[in-house]
């Protein structure tokens, strides 16, 4: 418990070495099944945030059961900062499905906000493809 209190602390003041230390460390002792899923969600973040992106995804893709909202949220961020605007909006979409938490009203405004933000710029290029193909068109 001590070491998950100092892992806590660190990842606040953004010593993410340390917090990946110790996040391996927890990782490397066998915890029990729940500690083990979000251990492993907690180093997936802290890989995302270094710009480790493959090794995030691996851990990130893992079963995660009961935390497939957070995990999908994580491989979102992940597809999104590889560029990936489409898979990243898939990835939010299943995150914002309907599940327990969302059940007992507990809904991720942040998630939603990546999910608006997504559609719109995705809609805002459909617009623009399509207006360059209509021009396209019209030269032809």
């Amino acid at each position: 418990l001590h070491r998950v209190d100092r892992r806590q602390r660190q990842m606040c003041i953004r010593d993410r070495d340390s917090a990946e230390q110790e996040l391996r460390w927890v990782l490397d002792a066998s915890p029990e099944a729940a500690l083990e899923i979000q251990t492993r969600l907690r180093l997936a973040r802290v890989l995302y945030s270094k710009g480790q992106y493959d090794e995030a995804m691996t851990l990130a893709s893992a079963e995660s059961n009961g935390y497939e909202s957070a995990f999908n949220e994580v491989r979102g961020d992940i597809l999104l900062a590889r560029g990936d605007s489409s898979g990243a909006l898939s990835a939010y979409k299943k995150a914002a499905e309907p599940s327990a938490a969302a059940m007992a009203g507990a809904r991720n405004p942040l998630l939603d906000l990546k999910i608006q933000q997504l559609e719109s710029g995705a809609s805002a290029n459909s617009a623009t493809s399509s207006a360059v193909d209509s021009s396209e068109a019209g030269e032809s």
